[in-house]
C-alpha cells in the first residue's frame, strides 16, 4: 500500500478479520481506487496523479467525493435517515 487515509483502516480491519463489509465500506473500496489520501483539504487523485485541494476535482472523483460527502453527513447528523449502506454496522 502506497498512500491511505485513516478513513480506509476500516477496510483493512474487515479484510483481515474476514468479515463481510456493509455498503459503506464497499463503496470506501470505490472511493478509495480514485481517491486513495483525503484529509481536510487536500485529496491524493489517482487521476491526477498528485495532491489537490477536494474543490479541483472533476469527474468521476469530483461524484465519488461528492457521495461521500453526503454519506458522511447522513451517519453524523441524519440518525434516523440513515443510509441503507449503513446496515450492518450499528
Amino acid at each position: 500500500m502506497e498512500r491511505t487515509s485513516v478513513n480506509y483502516l476500516t477496510n483493512y480491519i474487515y479484510d483481515v478479520a474476514q468479515i463481510p463489509k456493509p455498503g459503506y465500506n464497499r463503496f470506501l473500496e470505490q472511493l478509495q481506487e480514485s481517491i486513495p489520501v483525503l484529509s481536510t483539504n487536500k485529496v491524493y487523485s489517482r487521476s491526477e496523479n498528485k495532491y489537490i485541494d477536494y474543490t479541483e476535482l472533476s469527474g468521476n472523483d469530483a461524484k465519488l467525493m461528492q457521495k461521500y460527502s453526503y454519506l458522511v453527513y447522513n451517519a453524523v447528523y441524519d440518525v434516523d435517515g440513515r443510509s441503507e449502506m449503513f446496515k450492518g454496522m450499528e
